[in-house]
């Protein structure tokens, strides 16, 4: 949903059932028109309505769809116009931002006015924002970019009394049109220099000054004139400037004066004694939207391990590695057991890699005996080698935490930390030795040592899995971590010699995650057509005498993984029956899907929806379009019904059905006349072409105003 700029006198539980109640009745009102349009044509049904007297809210919008569905410019604006006028409420422009902003965000609109107006009265939307903006960079002056550059200071000047956030994206609104349209911000940047030295003890205007600097020689002004007596203050200001360096455009040298800057700041914070002013700034800034805060037992060593860690990176990045690597060696001696540590070993490795040192690494290598069945130690020895960026030793480092760590197959967290460890390994290695995997010919020694770690990667995970196949959920978990890491001899090699693994999982094989495992199974040139069929008819089996909420899951697995329509078709009297219980028994599919694990508010009628998604493609795949049609024109409600149609024509001309095509496709065209999206396929049956043309020609003269009929045309040419 769009931000759009809300007085604040809702809650959050207020704004939510505003946003759920107008997104409800736009899906009825496009669901009442579709209805409407499957029974009556485009054009008759907008001269009814504008025949009509009613000018509510709910009776311009449908208006507004059906010029966008006949591509009315004239019409649409004039609505949007009169929509304008019409929203009083912040409900009323909830419901108004998605549907105006869909009629005037597209190819053949171009009113730039129109685009201002809705920015201005309904919805301040990036999207339209854009084009506006690139309308007026050519006339500025007709468009009248002053003065919507001085409504922009306005809002701007206003929101500076309801919050910092709400402040900032205004004054970002208004520094960036300034910038599109080419007006000066001099001025306005001035202003935040004078701020600073007016107050040079406030964080606000500093970090605003901050974030609108342009040359280094500015950061190293404020660095030395900011004066927060707050600790947090200054190590706040100095990560922000830090922040700011990944996404600004100044060259290397430069950068690496501002963080010179930013560094100067986070020694400051470390002079500064700790207050309790401080621990209030922590938990109003950095804990202020945890849900549950993390329990901080001592907040002046967390503070300064934050300052000292962010001041350890800065020295890092300027290459001064000689003053970075005292800052390491003592974050790694610190007791962090009272406060919220993060990746300081990740850092250590990447200072030593620049100092030569290892001082870090000793100690790391030193714990072993005492925490080596720990995954948190087995974490940070990663980390240190992949900051270090020695890959090899990254690897070893997991071997060696696979190999070592306990593990209970049987208990779930056990089993949970496994997997994730295994997949950052299989990722890992895929990042760093995956292009070698099938590499021929000649490699250098590096290369033929990187091909050499990717097999040995592969040899474990072979093992791993050799080791554990008999407990089908983890396998079936070690198969997707394969598949998504791009271990496809791995996988075709399992496929090929455990096919009845498969089988065997078919009672869970659907559940996530591991339903996908079927596409690749039934996508793979290893398997045979006869273990193909069998797995599939093993979970057919099941699908068959299981209830409707996971005979559906079934189905939808088989639809996306059998592309070819090879079995899809024969699961439609499972689907039928499933649907048929659904409608007769809604309550009793609420009570199922609640003790599955669905939200006590599950709505039945979703699940019939979906039945009639995936029967659909049953149906096509049977090259039965008529009961594909007849089952969603009867839908009660159908949000993709354009694209549906455009996949039952697609199914008759597959079948060469030339008459049922054009039928198909001018239904589809009274509903939407602007889709033409793969006209072009259809036309290659000639009798298709001629009749269409014959109907683009007509729709020529009676819709002048429309550019659809010529580009339809020349798709038809």
């Amino acid at each position: 949903m769009p931000k759009i700029f809300f007085s604040t006198k809702f809650s959050c539980s207020a704004l939510a059932l505003i946003i759920f109640a107008a997104a409800n009745l736009n899906a009825q009102t496009d669901d009442r028109i579709n209805a409407l349009l499957l029974k009556k044509e485009l054009a008759q049904v907008i001269k009814e309505t504008e025949n009509s007297s009613a000018n509510d809210l709910p009776s311009l919008l449908r208006r507004l769809d059906l010029y966008y569905r006949i591509v009315d410019s004239a019409k649409i604006i004039s609505t949007v116009r009169q929509i304008t006028e019409t929203v009083k409420t912040d409900e009323d422009r909830y419901r108004a931002a998605e549907s105006v902003k869909y009629a005037i965000n597209n190819e053949y609109f171009k009113d730039a006015a129109t685009w201002r107006l809705y920015l201005q009265k309904i919805n301040y939307d990036g999207t339209i924002y854009e084009k506006f903006a690139e309308s007026c960079r050519a006339e500025p002056i007709v468009c009248g970019a002053h003065d919507f550059d001085e409504w922009l200071a306005r809002k701007t000047s206003a929101a500076r009394n309801e919050s910092e956030s709400s402040y900032y994206q205004w004054l970002e609104r208004r520094i960036n049109w300034r910038e599109k349209v080419g007006f000066d911000n001099a001025e306005i940047f001035a202003g935040f220099a004078a701020d600073v030295r007016e107050n040079p003890g406030d964080p606000a205007a500093a970090k605003r000054y901050a974030r609108y600097f342009r040359q280094p020689e500015e950061i190293a002004w404020l660095a030395e004139i900011f004066a927060s007596p707050h600790a947090y203050d200054s190590y706040s200001l100095g990560k922000t400037i830090v922040g700011s360096v990944n996404y600004s455009p100044h060259n290397e040298a430069q950068k690496r004066q501002i963080l010179y800057s930013a560094a100067l700041l986070l020694q400051k914070s470390l002079r500064i004694p700790f207050s309790e002013k401080d621990k209030e700034l922590i938990n109003s800034y950095v804990f202020s939207y945890a849900s549950m805060p993390p329990r901080i037992g001592n907040y002046e060593k967390q503070l300064r391990y934050w300052t000292k860690t962010e001041l350890a990176e800065v020295f890092r990045r300027i290459e001064e590695p000689q003053n970075a690597q005292p800052i390491v060696e003592e974050l790694a001696r610190l007791d962090t057991s009272d406060i919220m540590p993060g990746n300081a070993a990740y850092l250590a490795g990447a200072v030593q890699m620049a100092s030569g040192a290892r001082v870090v690494e000793s100690k790391i290598l030193a714990d072993q005996s005492e925490r080596q069945n720990s995954y948190e130690y087995w974490n940070e020895r990663i980390s240190y080698y992949t900051g270090r960026e020695e890959p090899e030793r990254v690897i070893d480092a997991y071997r060696q935490a696979l190999a070592t760590i306990p593990f209970d197959l049987n208990d779930e967290q056990s089993r949970g930390r496994r997997v994730f460890l295994i997949r950052r390994f299989a990722d890992f290695a895929d990042e760093k030795f995956g292009y070698y995997a099938n590499r021929t010919g000649e490699m250098t020694d590096e290369e033929k040592l990187k091909a050499a770690r990717w097999k040995e990667t592969e040899y474990f995970l072979r093992g791993e899995f050799e080791t554990r196949k008999s407990n089908i959920d983890y396998a079936s978990e070690l198969f997707k971590i394969f598949r998504d890491e791009n271990f496809t001899r791995l996988c075709d090699e399992i496929i090929s010699r455990y096919a009845n693994f498969l089988a065997a999982s078919a009672k869970i094989i659907w559940l996530s995650p591991h339903k996908d495992l079927l596409y690749y199974f039934l996508q793979s040139e290893t398997a045979s057509q006869s273990q193909k069929t069998a797995v599939m008819n093993e979970l057919r089996k099941i699908a068959e005498s299981s209830n409707a909420l996971t005979a559906w899951t079934f189905g939808e697995m088989l639809l996306n993984a059998d592309r070819a329509g090879v079995y899809a078709a024969r699961i439609t009297a499972i689907l039928l029956k499933n649907l048929n219980v659904i409608e007769k028994n809604p309550n009793l599919i609420k009570i199922l899907a609640v003790k599955e694990g669905e939200d006590e508010d599950y709505d039945p009628a979703n699940l019939k929806r979906k039945y009639r998604e995936i029967l659909f493609s049953a149906y096509l795949a049977a090259n039965d379009w008529k009961s594909a049609e007849k089952l969603i024109l009867n839908a009660d409600y159908n949000p993709s019904l354009n694209y549906l149609l455009w996949r039952l024509a697609e199914n008759a001309a597959k079948n060469a059905a030339a008459s049922e095509v054009v039928r198909i496709w001018k239904l589809k065209a009274s509903l939407n006349r602007r889709d033409l999206e793969n006209l072009e396929f259809l036309a290659k049956n000639n009798i298709v072409k001629e009749n269409l043309r014959e109907f683009y020609r007509q729709m020529k003269i009676s819709e002048p105003f429309s550019p659809i009929p010529d580009i339809a045309l020349q798709k038809l040419k």
